[in-house]
């Protein structure tokens, strides 16, 4: 409202008069439905055939030192972000 309307800070309403407004208008809470992911991208197999083509060269090089790392990072996206919730106008 402020980058679009030119409203000042001091002239918006409230965080909860806001949700109060929302929720009149019939937008409330609620959970976001969780999607299955998809079993396989079309480009899998081309992937996996290059990592076993370089694999095999690699293997035949005794010059070649292999390392592995395993490396995780817990991020939260889509549906699971904000607890799984959004605002949408109930049907």
């Amino acid at each position: 409202m402020i980058d679009k309307k030119g409203y000042r800070d001091d002239e918006l309403p409230a965080e909860r008069t806001l949700f109060d407004i929302l929720n009149r208008l019939g937008y409330t809470l609620k959970r976001v439905e969780k999607t299955k992911p998809v079993k396989k991208i079309p480009e899998v197999d081309e992937i996996c055939e290059n990592v076993h083509k370089v694999n095999k060269e690699l293997d035949e090089n005794p010059e070649s030192l292999r390392i592995s790392i395993d490396t995780k990072a817990k991020v939260k996206m889509g549906e699971f972000s904000s607890n799984g919730k959004s605002r949408g106008q109930q049907v």
